[in-house]
């Protein structure tokens, strides 16, 4: 059994346009689909630090990783 892994992640939202497009609503009390160069599995916790529009602070935010498209596989997500 492998242990589990963390990273930290962050996200800049510019618009509600950005927001939108990233929001996952058919995950379970909502999601962000972040797109990132690390490697992560299904299950693994992150620790994101989001810049929201035009928020001062960035918002700390704890998940799980629940979706991995496979590298050099294209979708339609940025």
């Amino acid at each position: 059994m492998r242990g589990i892994r963390s990273g930290i992640l962050n996200l800049s939202l510019k618009d509600a346009d950005e927001l939108y497009a990233c929001y996952m609503p058919f995950v379970e009390n909502g999601g962000l689909f972040i797109p990132s160069r690390k490697q992560f599995s299904i299950g693994d916790e992150v620790f994101v630090l989001l810049e929201l529009m035009e928020e001062d602070d960035k918002l700390p935010l704890t998940g799980k990783v629940i979706w991995v498209t496979p590298k050099g596989t294209a979708g339609n997500r940025k």
